[in-house]
């Protein structure tokens, strides 16, 4: 009997066959995965944007004694009058939502929170039942899988109020349903 040594080329071709399947496969997962984790890292720096920005808007609107909005050369403001002639302004921009901090004419500070790409904001004074709402609402302009911003923000503040009492919602999608009466 003769013993055999070494590996046949079939057997060769059919564990190099392999091993390019498996690296096929563990490219491919980490791609996901990589893609995964970028997305999840986009939503969650967009989520603490728009909180850190509901956070100093309902601060500004509790604090103010006036507000009022005023379209200036294409660009939407939210001017909210404190004591000692402090000036906050809000300015909607393209992709993201400018925080203005004035002393009379002077700027003291600005801040800008930078928004997903794709989404309309609007600053809006409503008066309901005489009560003044500031609200500043952020859609997106077309539906995307992305985690991002795919539903609507409302940031709604009440000046001169408790900012707790203030909020900040999601707007749903679906139309609100009546709910049927027992009979």
């Amino acid at each position: 009997m003769s013993r055999r040594l070494g590996f046949t080329l079939i057997e060769m071709v059919i564990v190099v066959g392999m091993s390019t399947v498996l690296a096929g496969m563990a490219v491919t997962i980490l791609f996901a995965l990589m893609k995964s984790h970028n997305i999840g890292r986009e939503h969650l720096e967009n989520s603490r944007t728009l909180n850190r920005l509901a956070i100093q808007f309902r601060r500004d609107v509790h604090a103010t004694q006036e507000a009022g909005a005023v379209y200036k050369e294409g660009i939407l403001e939210l001017r909210l009058a404190s004591q000692g002639g402090m000036t906050i302004r809000y300015q909607c921009l393209e992709e993201r939502i400018d925080r203005l901090q004035l002393q009379g004419d002077k700027l003291i500070s600005l801040e800008s929170y930078m928004l997903p790409p794709d989404v309309d904001t609007s600053i809006q004074l409503l008066s309901q039942n005489g009560t003044i709402i500031t609200r500043i609402h952020i859609s997106p302009k077309k539906q995307t899988d992305k985690l991002s911003y795919a539903a609507p923000v409302q940031i709604e503040a009440l000046p001169g109020l408790d900012a707790r009492l203030s909020k900040v919602q999601m707007v749903s999608k679906k139309p609100a349903t009546k709910e049927q009466a027992p009979e």
